[in-house]
């Protein structure tokens, strides 16, 4: 039987925190989260970087700690005060700890969603030149690639806003090929929360990562 990380206990204690979203509550059951909660998602990022760093060594180099976001949001700029995120998440990147570049996966487990993100979600303006450049060269291989069978069945399409206008050069072809407006290029899989209390969770990431990347090395 293969390896279960999640119990009842991890999703209980984020539906509770979610009716009972302030520090007085969290503090009064930081002992679950510490001992129990954390724990559990830990342990699974551990094993997930492993199975990764079996497909690309460079992900053995990722710090598990550093690669988690923090449970606090940042609510500097935010009308929701609420002070905690109602779920772990956390990047696994061949690059660097929490980086944003392709060839990664963004893994998010919680009550309201289970989900595992791959693509480039935030690109810096050199990166996303490089990337529109190489659609409008070899626009054919990427509808080629989001067009494979499992890349249909995991992610069914292409996510990302879009620019109404980018530089002239790319601006003709964007009626032909509209990915060329994007400004994001990522891509999404979700799962029921019942899903993380069998086991199979780690083959079922890798699946999706594999699923992701030709799409990634094609963004890279």
């Amino acid at each position: 039987m293969s390896k279960t990380y999640f119990t009842i206990d991890y999703f209980e204690f984020f539906i509770e925190l979610a009716l009972n979203n302030q520090k007085s509550w969290f503090d009064e059951n930081r002992k679950t989260y510490e001992k129990v909660v954390r724990p559990q998602f830990l342990g699974f990022a551990a094993d997930l970087r492993e199975a990764l760093t079996e497909k690309n060594p460079a992900f053995g180099n990722l710090d598990i700690k550093k690669s988690i976001f923090r449970i606090n949001r940042d609510i500097r700029f935010s009308k929701d005060k609420a002070p905690y995120k109602t779920f772990f998440s956390a990047i696994f990147s061949p690059h660097s700890n929490k980086s944003m570049k392709p060839q990664g996966l963004y893994v998010e487990i919680g009550p309201e969603k289970c989900g595992l993100y791959s693509g480039s979600y935030m690109p810096e303006k050199e990166e996303l030149a490089m990337i529109r450049a190489r659609i409008f060269e070899d626009s054919d291989r990427l509808n080629k690639i989001i067009n494979e069978d499992d890349f249909k069945r995991y992610f069914g399409e292409v996510k990302g806003s879009r620019n109404k206008r980018i530089d002239k050069q790319w601006m003709a072809k964007s009626e032909e090929q509209p990915f060329l407006l994007n400004k994001q290029f990522y891509v999404q899989h979700f799962f029921e929360a019942e899903d993380c209390l069998k086991g199979g969770l780690i083959d079922k990431c890798l699946n999706v990562y594999r699923a992701a990347e030709s799409f990634n090395d094609f963004l890279i």
